[in-house]
């Protein structure tokens, strides 16, 4: 069974109920899918800044959907792929330590983002059966 890292930009639109991305997580499997550790910091960030426009219970709600999720924590490794990605490659922190946390396990990336990653040699990206839904709604 191969892993999916799932990143921000996905987990966020799943996180708000967007249908393509729900379909396309639960074709996936949630056994599957992981998230890095930048990508629950993200989320986590995210949430917190509507929480008065939540309320309580989507507040919660949002959290125990992203809890689900296991996440891959920034070790020494990926720290160091991180490090050596960004000599090279300029693009958001966040992105390369994502992209750092997939090298190191060696598990697809689901992004809508490719253009923050296409440049990075060994990235392999996730495209779902529903990739054109998902693009429309971008």
């Amino acid at each position: 069974m191969r892993l999916i890292l799932v990143d921000t930009g996905v987990m966020s639109r799943y996180i708000m109920e967007n249908e393509p991305f729900m379909s396309a997580i639960s074709y996936i499997g949630s056994e599957r899918l992981v998230i890095s550790a930048i990508t629950k910091i993200e989320l986590t960030h995210w949430i917190n800044g509507y929480k008065a426009q939540l309320g309580p219970k989507k507040y919660r709600d949002n959290f125990n959907v992203i809890n689900k999720f296991p996440v891959i924590q920034i070790d020494r490794k990926v720290s160091a792929i991180a490090v050596d990605l960004s000599k090279y490659h300029f693009t958001k922190v966040a992105d390369l330590l994502i992209a750092s946390t997939a090298l190191h396990h060696g598990i697809e990336v689901f992004t809508v983002n490719s253009k923050d990653f296409k440049n990075i040699k060994g990235i392999d990206l996730y495209t779902p059966p529903n990739y054109l839904e998902i693009k429309k709604e971008l």
